[in-house]
């Protein structure tokens, strides 16, 4: 079992997961930080869970933003969906494309 909370978060969910052919493990979601502002969390682990990173760590400004699901392309990309306040606090959907991990 992992358990995971940023240095930075008081809070943190998970709300997505990709596990590819060679049992990599892709988490996305949230941490929310003491001030209740949120960033867009990506995990790997490459050792079926024994060992976690994190490969993205985004906040579109600075109210926040939350992954929340993650694809993989036939080529090997990632691609993650979420949205993001700008700094009008107004929502916007996002879609973000990482190179496979």
């Amino acid at each position: 079992m992992d358990q995971y909370l940023p240095e930075t978060a008081e809070l943190a969910w998970p709300f997505g997961i990709l596990i590819d052919e060679r049992d990599r493990i892709v988490v996305v979601g949230e941490g929310v930080s003491a001030d209740h502002r949120s960033n867009w969390t990506v995990r790997v682990s490459e050792d079926c869970g024994d060992s976690w990173s994190v490969v993205d760590d985004f906040r579109l400004s600075s109210s926040g933003a939350v992954a929340f699901d993650i694809a993989r392309s036939s080529r090997g990309s990632l691609y993650v969906v979420g949205d993001a306040k700008d700094e009008s606090f107004a929502r916007n959907w996002l879609v973000r494309k990482m190179a496979c991990p």
